[in-house]
């Protein structure tokens, strides 16, 4: 279970960082900007459900 946790903790701090990069939390970001933010956003949720969905699978097999 600490594998899970530590990727878990690993794909928070790479998500916040790409926030602070793409969405411009530093300044406003332009719309194209928060387009881009909000394409790569939206992928990584469905990366993160589709990961989710396959350590489960995992932890069933066990």
């Amino acid at each position: 279970m600490a594998n899970l946790n530590d990727y878990v903790r690993l794909q928070n701090g790479t998500i916040e960082r790409l926030l602070h990069f793409m969405c411009g939390l530093n300044g406003i970001p332009s719309s194209h900007q928060r387009h881009i933010c909000i394409s790569i956003l939206s992928l990584l949720v469905t990366l993160d459900f589709v990961s989710l969905f396959y350590y489960l699978f995992l932890i069933s097999k066990l």
